[in-house]
């Protein structure tokens, strides 16, 4: 019995002892979902995005005169650049995201800092994708 309740007691102060995540740890990760989402917002477009560098190709083929076509491709293939630009340097910057590593509150406002950064870079390179997307179709005569 003593042995029951020295079990219990262990488990019981284990589990009240079990630290709840900082604000700083929250913030972190609110901050990196946040870049995550917009870059999961982006990444299902790079299907369309290549199917219009395609059509795109065809097009110029037929008649190379026509500037847009060629400024709609630019475009497009910029963006997919800038997609794959992104992936690489934020896997390089965040080797650890999708690992459980604890982090020591100075590398956690370190990489605070450097996601407000990263925010600011994937916005810019989804309204990209975007655009080049919109100005495709338009060129192509697909607008929605």
């Amino acid at each position: 019995m003593k042995k029951i309740s020295l079990l219990l007691f262990v488990s019981l102060l284990l589990i009240a002892c079990q630290e709840e995540k900082s604000n700083l740890e929250k913030e972190h990760e609110k901050a990196l979902q946040e870049v995550l989402d917009v870059h999961d917002e982006a990444m299902p477009k790079m299907g369309e995005l290549s199917g219009l560098i395609s059509e795109l190709e065809q097009k110029i083929e037929e008649d190379s005169t026509q500037v847009q076509l060629v400024k709609a491709k630019t475009n497009l293939q910029a963006a997919h650049d800038n997609m794959m630009s992104w992936m690489k340097d934020f896997a390089e910057r965040f080797p650890d995201v999708y690992n459980d590593k604890d982090y020591t509150d100075e590398e956690l406002k370190a990489q605070l800092k450097l996601l407000e950064v990263e925010k600011d870079e994937v916005n810019a390179m989804r309204d990209f994708v975007f655009a080049s997307i919109a100005d495709a179709k338009r060129v192509l005569g697909k607008e929605e």
